[in-house]
């Protein structure tokens, strides 16, 4: 027998090399079944596999990577087969961990009632007994018993010992709960509890144990940092070097023939090979349990142990690895199973250098945007949780917009599960997919599970109320139509329940619906959640109902006024109940649609629950046939994108559910449908049996650390490093000094009593640093870390310890990521009245599910096949606004976040108090691009002196214009970016008034590029000054020439002075017509106007030319400087003076 340890860092290669051991071991004719592979967790095993799958040829009827409780799971099931579990009846099964909370929830609920086997707790623990902590505790006290193989009688003993009353009261709910677990399910394990059961059944067969031992040619243990005691006892039992190591553990009297059995498979003879790896600086497993210092007993176990060091880092780059090193040199060396924590970079190797770059779906990206991903270690402190999510939101959005990243490149780690759901709802509201696993979220919680437990609970509390009170008003008309109704009343139809609230002619009836209305809200304001009109309403708005809250009101409004009217004193909520069991009068559209729809279902449940033998199982199923959404989730789940993955998520929860139903019936004969509700509402923990799910389609992982480990992506956003939060350095165990009884099992009595608090602290503070250690090693690339720096909280000394310069420098100013979808959002809940119209033009399926989300919140979306300029997009969005809404007002906006909705809603303002064109001026404050201050300015310069008008911002794209502007706006010509700057010329052509109204300066990380083209689109926005400047040049030319000829032959300045300029007059007053497109039969008109112009520039030629030649400066030099300091009024003069009438 060999027996190796691979340590290194993460990222190293450890488990790649367990997969190649395994691969090569099939390779080489080795028989699957002689090969076990063991990792901590269902989802390293799961990993590994389909590594190995991935490198072999061949199939296997076994797979031999499985976790330790499957291994040990899978054991007990076959030693059951055989016969050899002696009282065990049937076949074994786990006990999930949601099912042992609820199963000490019960029990604990029973001692604050004062029931039960007579448990008495501590006064100062009595506050506890009902709270999700107490339980855990309880939990993890019970598998340090499991672990340590302590008995009930000498946990007492120690009790009594060490006066620690709280172990006597655990000791006591151990015993009743062990027999309440023997009465509902005689054949099921304790999850904790099962790998000292394998461990005790190998020892109470040694046959058994020497034939397993015996089993496997090749061990390959992955990440043995993550075993706990009772892990390492059956590590050591199973194929130990030397027997002591197994024996230490065995408290029986067999002892010689377990000796003689542990003795197999240890011969040198054999060819048997045991390969382990372990890394003790990443820990994810010790709330668990794990024991990475226990890793310093191998070389106990194994006394010919190899150990082989790895220090090259494949996956982290230099900056995360450094990272990565500077937590590891806080953590204690292990004796024996040493890390390395400085890690070298693998061989360089040449890269090709694309000259196009791509998105990672193939899409060709903009160069002017696209920018090379950072990489590194980067930190952001933020002023609140809700800036910390936006901010990653807006980095995500980057990547994914600007440099084609896929969602799924990157990862949220966090450190528990508590803040997921925010982080996904903010994210949503970005248009940003998210996905979780299924260990995140009890079954009862998801969406798709909710309206069935509802509508079961609704049942529940018909069945209690009873069909006297749960009806129609009494005036309600059956389909017979036999009903005798007293004088004056007329039947409750569906018309009469319709116009209950809208039959307001006399007095009476607006009073009454007046009454109905306040009747209905008082009742919402004390709805118990506990109450059937809660689960009546929270069915009828879920996606099995379809209904709004307003629409459940109304009818509520509408039951009550009939009830009212009929003399009644029914509540609005059990007559919304009857309204649900008997639906047949209410009106077939509105929410009316969602009642009967309800009520069929319902219907279906009920008639499952009056069955003989009725179950939870029974009437769920009969509810799910009922609802019809199996068919509609199948056939989404056959697509791609968010839709599918949805589909996919609800149904894998209603798998969930059936199986948390069929366990409950399995190990409840004869238990009702009521008693599974108060069963699944127990849980608080994510059900262990729901399969973990995988990726669909693109969107970003949320992790916590043990669901992240053994996986990496290029971006890793580690969030939530808050002091007291990460790390929390609570002693775990406090309130029933669980850490105590470890300690005692550990080194005895005497010596626990002396380990001091700051000692489990810092034990607990070793802990965390071991999980921050794993998060952070997940990165390929680009790590950033995230934390809240405000009056309430601040960031953690793991922040301080990686980030130091930013916790010393400002916190990070953030804004909500101006997503299409969120603009549309806030427009829209803004002004109601108001219509938004998105232009796609030509984006391409890229960027479809932002349109689509726009949709989602009310836009309209008018579409280009291709791109064809942002001119023909305003163009097309105007024409279909003037055809659709012919009488509005309209703004312009930019949908690439800089434009506020604030802003957005001050032009509009504007527009309507004036009538007139309104601009968005922005105040360019803050870090604005270089070429966008400098192009703004020149562009207002140089229109001011074209048309002067003084605008401050003329390339805005924010921009409002009355409705009877909308037909001269789709004529103005121009495709690009001119087109707004000729807008702007044709409004002053036209004699309008322009307003302006100041707006805030926003450049979009990424986005501060803009479309903007230097050459091309700065040509065709200038082009009308560039022509007339054209001319000017050609003129002055000839004019120049001339001057210089003219004198040349005459030696009289006056002479060539008004020669030269007769000459190059008549050039450029017939160049000039057509610049500024001078009406056809305008020509003496304009000529005379031309000529009164051309004389005073004449005059003031002459005058700067006399002025600077008497000075001494030559005349050709003079002539530059004199004309040119006249060329802008030039210009004005004869746009706003001579060329007046344009055709």
């Amino acid at each position: 027998m060999t027996a190796k340890l691979i340590t290194g860092a993460p990222g190293t290669g450890k488990t790649e090399r367990i997969i190649a051991a395994a691969a090569e071991f099939i390779a080489n004719g080795g028989d699957p079944a002689r090969l076990l592979v063991l990792a901590p967790t269902r989802t390293g095993a799961t990993r590994i596999r389909d590594g190995l799958a991935r490198r072999i040829t061949t199939s296997m009827s076994t797979a031999p990577p499985r976790a330790w409780a499957a291994y040990a799971f899978d054991l007990l099931r076959r030693a059951h087969t055989l016969g050899s579990l002696p009282g065990v009846q049937y076949s074994p099964k786990l006990l999930s961990g949601p099912e042992q909370d609820v199963m000490i929830g019960e029990i604990l609920g029973g001692h604050r009632e004062g029931a039960g086997a007579g448990v008495r707790w501590p006064a100062d623990l009595q506050e506890a007994l009902g709270t999700r902590g107490f339980r855990h505790e309880i939990r993890d006290f019970f598998d340090r018993m499991a672990e340590y193989d302590l008995s009930v009688e000498r946990v007492q003993e120690l009790a009594e010992q060490l006066n620690r009353p709280a172990w006597q009261s655990v000791a006591a709910l151990h015993t009743e709960y062990r027999q309440i677990r023997r009465l509902r399910a005689p054949h099921a394990y304790d999850p904790a509890a099962l790998i000292h059961e394998a461990c005790n059944f190998l020892f109470a067969n040694p046959d058994w144990l020497s034939a397993e031992r015996e089993r496997f040619d090749l061990i390959l243990i992955d990440d043995v940092q993550e075993l706990s005691p009772a892990t390492y006892r059956l590590l050591n039992i199973l194929c130990a070097q030397n027997p002591q190591a197994a024996l230490s553990s065995y408290r029986g009297q067999a002892r010689e023939e377990v000796a003689a059995a542990l003795t197999a498979g240890t011969g040198q003879n054999l060819t048997r090979r045991i390969l382990m790896t372990c890394c003790t600086e990443t820990v994810v497993q010790g709330f668990r349990g794990a024991r990475p210092d226990l890793a310093r007993t191998l070389g106990e176990s194994f006394p010919a142990l190899e150990t082989e060091y790895l220090n090259t880092s494949y996956r982290m780059g230099p900056g995360i690895a450094a990272a990565w090193g500077e937590l590891a040199r806080r953590l204690p060396v292990i004796t024996g199973a040493k890390t390395v924590r400085e890690l070298r970079a693998p061989a360089a190797e040449a890269q090709e250098q694309a000259l196009l770059q791509l998105s990672d779906e193939g899409d060709l990206l903009d160069p002017r945007r696209y920018s090379t991903p950072p990489e590194g270690v980067f930190g952001y402190m933020l002023l609140s949780p809700q800036d910390e999510v936006n901010q990653v939101a807006q980095l995500l959005l980057e990547d994914y917009l600007y440099r084609g990243a896929a969602y799924a490149r990157s990862a949220i780690v966090v450190r528990d599960g508590s803040r997921v759901a925010n982080i996904r709802r903010v994210l949503a509201a970005s248009g940003i997919p998210t996905v979780t696993g299924a260990a995140l979220t009890p079954v009862r919680d998801e969406p798709a599970v909710r309206p069935f437990l509802d509508a079961l609970s609704l049942l529940m509390y018909a069945r209690e109320r009873g069909a006297e009170q749960l009806h129609l008003p009494d005036n309600y008309a059956s389909p017979s139509g036999t009903e005798t109704l007293s004088d004056g009343e007329e039947p409750l139809t569906a018309e009469t329940i319709a116009n209950a609230s809208h039959t307001t002619a006399e007095e009476d009836e607006a009073k009454l619906a007046r009454r109905s209305l306040e009747d209905v809200l008082a009742e919402e304001n004390r709805t118990n959640p506990a109450s059937g009109a809660h689960n009546a309403i929270t069915l009828l708005t879920s996606r099995l109902g379809g209904a709004s809250s307003m629409d459940v009101r109304r009818l509520r409004q509408q039951l009550r006024a009939a009830e009212l009217r009929a003399g009644g004193r029914r509540s609005s909520d059990d007559l919304l109940l009857g309204a649900l069991l008997n639906p047949e009068a209410l009106p077939d559209y509105g929410v009316g649609t969602a009642i009967r729809r309800v009520s069929r279902v319902l219907a279906a449940g009920q008639q499952a629950l009056n069955a003989p033998g009725a179950n939870a199982e029974t009437v769920l199923w009969a509810l799910w046939q009922a609802s019809g959404l199996e068919k509609t989730w199948v056939n989404s789940s056959a697509a791609t994108g968010p839709e599918a993955e949805r589909a996919h998520r609800n149904l894998d929860a209603m798998i969930g559910l059936f199986e948390a139903a069929t366990r409950f019936v399995d190990q409840m004969p004869g238990s009702s449908a009521e008693q599974f509700l108060d069963y699944i509402d127990a849980q608080d923990l994510p059900m262990d049996t729901l399969a973990a799910r995988g990726k669909r389609y693109d969107a970003v992982e949320i992790l916590t650390p043990a669901l992240a480990a053994g996986r990496q992506w290029d971006t890793v956003y580690v969030c939530g490093i808050q002091e007291g939060t990460w790390p929390n350095t609570k002693v775990r165990g406090s309130l029933l000094n669980t850490g105590e009884l470890s300690d005692i099992c550990e080194m005895g009595v005497e010596a626990a009593q002396k380990v001091r608090m700051a000692d489990r602290i810092r034990a607990v503070r070793h802990d965390e640093l071991r999980m921050f250690a794993t998060a952070i090693s997940r990165a390929r690339k680009r790590l950033v870390l995230t934390a809240v720096s405000s009056t309430d909280e601040a960031p953690s000394e793991f922040f301080d310890i990686l980030v130091p310069e930013v916790r010393a420098g400002e916190v990070t100013r953030v804004r909500r990521p101006m997503t299409l979808r969120a603009l549309v959002a806030q427009l829209r809940g803004t002004r109601r009245d108001c219509a938004v119209l998105v232009v796609d033009d030509g984006s391409g399926p890229r960027y479809a599910p932002f349109f689509a989300a726009a949709r989602a919140r009310g836009a309209q979306v008018v579409s280009h096949p291709i791109n064809q300029g942002k001119g023909q997009a305003l163009r097309t969005g105007l024409a279909h606004a003037a055809d659709t809404w012919p009488d509005a007002d309209v703004v312009c906006a930019d949908a690439d976040g800089q434009h506020t909705p604030s802003d957005i809603e001050a032009v509009a303002a504007r527009v309507r108090e004036t009538g007139h064109m309104t601009l968005g001026v922005r105040r360019f404050t803050g870090p604005v691009p270089l070429r966008s201050r400098i192009g703004n300015d020149v562009t207002a310069l140089l229109f001011r002196g074209t048309t002067g008008w003084k605008l401050g911002d003329t390339q805005t794209g924010l921009r409002g214009y009355p409705a009877g502007h909308l037909t001269w706006l789709q004529s103005v010509p121009g495709d690009r970016y001119e087109y707004e700057l000729s807008a702007l010329l044709r409004a002053h052509e036209l004699g309008l008034v322009v307003e302006q109204v100041e707006i805030a300066t926003v450049y979009e990380p990424g986005n501060t590029s803009s479309h903007f083209r230097p050459l091309q689109d700065s040509a065709r926005i200038y082009a009308p000054l560039l022509r007339f400047t054209g001319a000017s040049l050609a003129s002055f030319g000839i004019d120049w020439l001339s001057v210089m000829v003219i004198f040349a032959m005459t030696g009289n300045l006056l002479a060539a002075v008004v020669g030269a300029r007769l000459i190059s007059g008549t050039a450029n007053f017939f160049m000039n017509r057509r610049i500024f497109k001078a009406r056809r039969g305008t020509v003496v008109r304009t000529a005379v106007r031309y000529v009164i112009l051309a004389v005073s520039l004449m005059a003031a030629s002459y005058v700067a030319l006399k002025a600077l030649t008497a000075i001494g400066i030559p005349l050709g030099i003079a002539k530059v400087l004199g004309d040119g300091a006249i060329y802008v009024a030039s210009y004005v003069a004869q746009r706003r003076l001579v060329f007046t009438e344009r055709g």
